[in-house]
């Protein structure tokens, strides 16, 4: 079970892998709203829904900078190859 207790603390402006994994589910778990969780710790929408969709996809380690780094990579590696096909 995650309590607020388990979020980071307000307005750290570096979250690493466990921290930014710790909101997307205090967020999933409705302890803290999407909103309320952007102003509190100072990111984007976009870039939360990036850490939503890598956690929901591949785990917490996703959201390391250096596995985000790679699934862009893969994401503009295969977004370019069906551009080559058409």
């Amino acid at each position: 079970m995650i309590t607020l207790a388990d979020l980071p603390a307000r307005n750290k402006m570096r979250l690493v892998a466990s921290p930014k994994a710790a909101v997307v589910r205090g967020v999933l778990y409705r302890l803290i709203s999407a909103k309320a969780a952007q102003e509190r710790y100072g990111f984007s929408n976009d870039e939360f829904q990036e850490w939503v969709k890598a956690v929901s996809l591949h785990g917490e380690a996703a959201v390391r900078a250096t596995a985000v780094q790679k699934y862009i990579h893969l994401r503009l590696s295969a977004y370019l190859r069906n551009i080559g096909n058409r």
